[in-house]
C-alpha cells in the first residue's frame, strides 16, 4: 500500500514538470491562448474574453498526429488525438460550416515557437508508440532527446 502511495506522489511532482509553454502574439489574439506540455499532457487554454478560458487537456498517449502550419513569422499547431477526430458535423442543418470534434488548434504563435513544440510532440508520439517510458529522464535531457526524435528537415533550427 504505501509503494503505491510513493509512486502516486512520484507521478504527481513528475507530471507537473513544464516542459514548453507559449503564448499567442498579442496583437492578433486580444486575450492570448496558452499552450503548454508536461510529462503527462498537453494543455491549450483558449480565452475568448476577460477572466474567461476553455481549457483543454489531452493526454500525450492520445495523440495521434501534430500538425503544424508556419509561414514567416507565425505558426498554428493541430493536433489530432483519439477523441477529435476532424470530421463535419453532418447533423448540423443548413450551416455545414459548423463543425464537431474538431482537433484542437492554436493559432497566431511565434514560428520557433510552433516548430520547438511541434518537435516535442512528434517526438514523444513517437517514444509513446515505441513503448519507452520518460518518467525517470531528467526534464532537460528529455527535452532535448524529444526534440532531436522529432525533428524533420522543415523543424529543423
Amino acid at each position: 500500500m504505501e509503494e503505491e502511495k510513493d509512486k502516486l506522489y512520484t507521478a504527481a511532482i513528475k507530471s507537473r514538470d513544464v516542459l514548453f509553454q507559449a503564448n499567442t502574439v498579442f496583437p492578433f489574439i486580444l486575450f492570448p491562448d496558452t499552450i503548454s506540455l508536461d510529462r503527462e499532457q498537453l494543455t491549450i487554454v483558449h480565452r475568448p474574453f476577460f477572466r474567461m478560458a476553455k481549457i483543454t487537456a489531452i493526454r500525450i498517449k492520445d495523440i495521434l498526429n501534430a500538425e503544424v502550419d508556419v509561414g514567416p513569422f507565425f505558426g498554428s499547431l493541430k493536433v489530432a488525438t483519439r477523441y477529435f477526430a476532424g470530421t463535419d458535423n453532418q447533423f448540423a442543418g443548413a450551416d455545414t460550416s459548423e463543425k464537431i470534434n474538431t482537433p484542437p488548434t492554436i493559432n497566431f504563435l511565434w514560428r520557433h515557437d510552433a516548430t520547438k513544440l511541434h518537435s516535442l510532440l512528434q517526438g514523444y508520439i513517437i517514444a509513446s508508440q515505441k513503448g519507452i517510458d520518460c518518467a525517470d529522464v531528467p526534464k532537460e535531457e528529455l527535452i532535448m532527446l524529444l526534440r532531436e526524435l522529432g525533428q524533420t528537415e522543415a523543424t529543423a533550427p
